[in-house]
């Protein structure tokens, strides 16, 4: 049987335009699952996550229609035939009793054993469900974090989860053969989950995730994480035999490409017929002491109320020491609560530069119920201010996104206004007066040169010929996983009057290219010396040296990618971190993909040479030493070390103790000159390729590609074979 796990879809009902990835989509992800049931029994988990709108929505369009995706989702899911669904914390945001009652009305079996009513501890779902998959029965439970990152149902508690859990884990224990446990409290939590109940064989995680695998497996139990916005889904391939449940494949599954379902497709499409014209939200976060911050409020405020579709939401960024600032704050969040109707003239008159209590007594607030509210509510609603702040990585005051995104522009009310006049399905009256730029970047039509002419607070695009010159892209031939050149995008809007042309370096022109100006790797970007004339110029000279008639970038500019070195076909080194987070996952792949002889070698990111490195960096060179050393002596003993490497539950900060049958990790290493020579070999290697990451890969000893996921490096490894000399190849030329 197979077991599916989704989760973190935040609304993503329909397939992405998205550059990159798969684009997801529910009726594509219905393809899928009945791809696999055509074939063995499935059981499909979801970890919760489903709803549109919060803070990790990337496509949120305001309340209505981030429930209406909502409701998309719930119906989708529904047809799609899961079989235990848990809650997500951003799902709550729209009442646990509706969500319930309409997962119901869908057929979505919801679980949560640890969301409660806050009136009598009734069980907002149902605490587990029992699914039978051949002859096999899986108990499945779910628990919801109690992190708050945003308003959610105030009527509802969240309960310990351990505690939950073994309230109902006997009973489970009695129903089924298999206990699952779909826990949306992020992987650091899920791993306490596990350790509290080490016969649950199959935990789902949602919420948050440190691992880039799929599926972790840790002492006899599988940990499926989910694929964000359902661009993926992780798949297990599981055996029962006589009572003993073991795994088999598993890994990610990419979720498009497929013939998408049609039924779904239709109920999606009839569902999303109730969108209205999309919200904008403004967040800006700022610190009350924040002089910049509370003129933010000043100008926004007026833009959020002459757009019908903005609103304005003001978080907090700092810590829960008990300061002037923080006392303030929370009674800015008492008179949001218990005053919501006058908030944002509450914000207005404070950010004009009314005292606190002035702004209370000159709204006709009643001072002691603010005081008594801060004081009961206050610690826990600017915990989760100051969470959602910091999960967003937020420090500066103040800092503006639009609609879950970083704006890219000041909080300033003209160009606030400005962007969101160039949102806007049907333009506002407002929007003729703005000025229609505030600096060059806003100013942009295709072959042509924008400048903005100011005049005040604003100005107008003025467009005029650009200056022509000749770009030149020297390219190498083919190269195998080389999708797109945003150097030569970049330049196309930088310089719109350059003449783009891509030479390849076989041809007679590249030929003379390549001898004239003998570049070590390709791509080669040659500008002509008539771009200094551009009106851009200043923008790109500080990365450019000249070289005859040509500007070129200076080296470190741009990473190399294709290098003059022997090529060897079908050859692939790997170049691994020993002390990567997931360097058992990345060596097992590789470990899987290649011949008797491992064609991998360790990263390292200083000098060897150097007296100033760090204990972490002696580590990972020690072990280095060891995987280098073993290649050159052990022959298959290389392999087998790196067997047990992988299998090692060390921290990776220890060095592995290897196995019985294992060479030994100090065979034949010391600190020798011959040992000294090879390591400092090595490291020139790695700095001719300019290797960067804790995983990439060499292809037929020229072609250097950066494996950012495992599914990345998983595509790379099936397309590409381990050559007999590409070791060879990678280590000697």
């Amino acid at each position: 049987m197979t077991v599916l796990v989704t989760g973190e879809t935040h609304g993503m009902v329909r397939a992405c335009d998205c550059a990159g990835g798969p684009p997801g989509g529910l009726a594509n992800r219905a393809s899928v699952v009945a791809g696999i049931r055509g074939k063995r029994p499935v059981l499909l988990l979801d970890g919760g996550g489903f709803s549109g709108g919060g803070v990790y929505d990337s496509y949120t369009e305001g309340r209505h229609n981030d429930s209406v995706r909502t409701l998309a989702a719930l119906e989708a899911m529904g047809l799609i035939g899961y079989d235990a669904v848990t809650l997500g914390d951003d799902d709550l945001q729209y009442g646990a009793g509706w969500l319930a009652a309409k997962a119901a009305e869908f057929g979505v079996p919801l679980v949560c054993a640890n969301l409660v009513t806050g009136r009598d501890s009734t069980l907002v779902a149902a605490p587990y469900v029992v699914a039978q998959k051949g002859t096999v029965t899986f108990a499945i439970t779910g628990v919801v974090t109690d992190d708050r990152l945003f308003a959610v149902d105030t009527l509802v508690a969240v309960r310990e989860p351990v505690a939950a859990v073994r309230d109902i884990y006997g009973e489970m224990r009695k129903r089924a053969d298999v206990r699952v446990a779909i826990s949306h409290l992020g992987e650091e939590q899920t791993k306490k989950l596990a350790s509290a109940f080490p016969d649950c064989a199959i935990l789902v995680n949602a919420h948050r995730k440190e691992s880039t695998r799929a599926v972790l497996e840790r002492d006899g139990q599988l940990i499926m994480q989910f694929g964000f916005q359902g661009k993926k889904m992780s798949f297990a391939d599981l055996v029962f035999t006589n009572g003993v449940l073991s795994a088999g494949k598993h890994g990610w599954l990419s979720v498009g490409g497929d013939t998408p379902v049609p039924i779904i497709a239709q109920a999606v499409s009839a569902r999303l017929a109730a969108l209205e014209e999309p919200a904008h939200l403004l967040d800006l976060y700022l610190m009350t002491e924040c002089p910049h911050g509370m003129r933010a409020v000043r100008d926004l405020l007026p833009v959020s109320e002459s757009f019908t579709t903005a609103s304005l939401d003001v978080w907090f960024i700092g810590s829960l020491e008990d300061t002037a600032q923080s006392r303030e704050e929370r009674i800015w969040l008492a008179v949001e609560a218990l005053y919501p109707e006058l908030y944002n003239d509450f914000a207005a008159v404070r950010a004009g530069g009314t005292g606190l209590f002035e702004t209370v007594r000159a709204l006709a607030l009643d001072s002691s119920m603010l005081v008594s509210w801060a004081g009961e509510h206050g610690n826990e609603m600017l915990a989760m201010h100051y969470s959602r702040s910091g999960r967003l990585g937020v420090t500066a005051c103040p800092t503006l996104f639009i609609n879950n995104q970083p704006a890219g522009i000041p909080p300033e009310g003209m160009r606030v206004a400005r962007e969101l006049c160039a949102r806007a399905e049907g333009k506002p009256r407002m929007c003729d007066s703005l000025p229609e730029c505030f600096e060059d970047r806003d100013c942009s039509t295709p072959g042509k040169i924008g400048v903005c002419a100011r005049d005040g607070g604003g100005g107008t695009c003025v467009f005029r010929e650009p200056v022509t010159f000749e770009f030149i892209a020297l390219m190498p031939d083919s190269m195998l996983f080389f999708e797109q050149d945003r150097t030569i995008e970049t330049t196309r809007e930088l310089f719109p009057g350059a003449r783009i042309r891509i030479v390849r370096m076989s041809s007679r022109e590249g030929r003379r290219i390549l001898q004239k100006l003998k570049p070590e790797a390709l791509p080669l970007y040659l500008f002509d010396s008539k771009v200094k004339k551009a009106a851009r110029f200043e923008v790109a000279k500080p990365g450019l040296v000249r070289q005859g008639r040509w500007y070129v970038f200076k080296e470190g500019v741009l990473r190399k990618r294709y290098f003059h070195r022997r090529k060897m076909k079908e050859g692939l080194a790997v170049f691994i971190d020993p002390l990567f987070a997931d360097v058992k996952e990345v060596l097992r792949l590789a470990l899987e993909a290649h011949g008797p002889r491992a064609a991998i070698y360790p990263a390292l990111f200083a000098d060897p040479a150097s007296e100033n490195l760090t204990n972490t960096e002696k580590t990972r060179q020690a072990e280095a030493l060891r995987w280098l050393v073993l290649r050159e002596q052990s022959g298959n003993g290389y392999r087998h070390y790196l067997e047990g490497y992988m299998r090692n539950d060390s921290s990776g900060e220890r060095p592995y103790a290897p196995e019985a049958n294992a060479p030994s990790a100090d065979t034949g290493i010391s600190s020798t000159t011959a040992d000294s020579a090879l390591v400092m070999q090595h490291w020139q290697l790695l700095q001719e390729l300019e290797i960067q990451g804790p995983v990439e890969i060499l292809i037929d000893n020229r072609e250097l590609v950066p494996a950012d996921s495992y599914g990345e490096l998983r595509s790379l490894l099936e397309k590409k074979a381990f050559g007999p000399g590409s070791a060879a190849g990678a280590a000697g030329e």
